[in-house]
């Protein structure tokens, strides 16, 4: 199972189930992800948290999936893309706050999903990576809106033109991160 939400009475817990690829996102995750925001809608749940199974929270998308989509019409892979866009707007409209629980780290479009939501809570060890120039991808779901707003210019601008990670710690420091737990 590639995602499941859990429920736990006053709060929905939305598990990424495919740590074989480092929580590599996956139509069933979008599915979950939006049912959340779906039954987030109801008064008895007052928060959201999105984490995974296995030691990384996403790696984005599936490199594999990605050069297949390629094979695809322009007007196909934009409904992909868009796909991902509504889910970031659903979350951003969310009446619950959404904390994400960031074990391993967060790359490319797991680091947007996770920066759409309200809180983060990271592990110490964990890293964050804008991961879409090493693909020769353009950032996409919000994410240099995001970054450009939680971070300074020099650094936004580092991690979505060359790739590198940001360590958990300093994504602390500079506010974009709520709290640091032990790994």
């Amino acid at each position: 199972m590639s995602a499941r939400i859990e429920d736990r009475g006053d709060r929905l817990i939305v598990w990424n189930g495919n740590a074989e690829k480092r929580g590599a996102l996956t139509p069933a995750l979008y599915e979950a992800i939006a049912e959340a925001m779906t039954l987030a809608e109801e008064p008895r749940i007052r928060a959201v948290i999105l984490t995974s199974e296995g030691r990384f929270f996403c790696a984005g998308g599936d490199l594999n999936v990605l050069i297949e989509r390629r094979k695809l019409t322009e007007e196909v892979r934009r409904e992909r893309v868009d796909a991902l866009h509504d889910l970031v707007r659903a979350m951003r409209a969310c009446p619950v706050p959404i904390i994400a629980a960031i074990e391993g780290g967060a790359a490319g479009a797991g680091l947007s999903l996770a920066l759409a939501c309200d809180m983060i809570v990271a592990c110490e060890e964990a890293q964050f990576t804008a991961a879409y120039v090493k693909a020769g991808l353009v950032p996409d779901a919000g994410l240099t809106a995001s970054l450009a707003r939680l971070l300074p210019r020099p650094l936004a601008a580092e991690m979505c033109l060359l790739g590198r990670p940001v360590m958990a710690m300093r994504f602390a420091e500079l506010g974009a991160v709520n709290r640091i737990c032990a790994n």
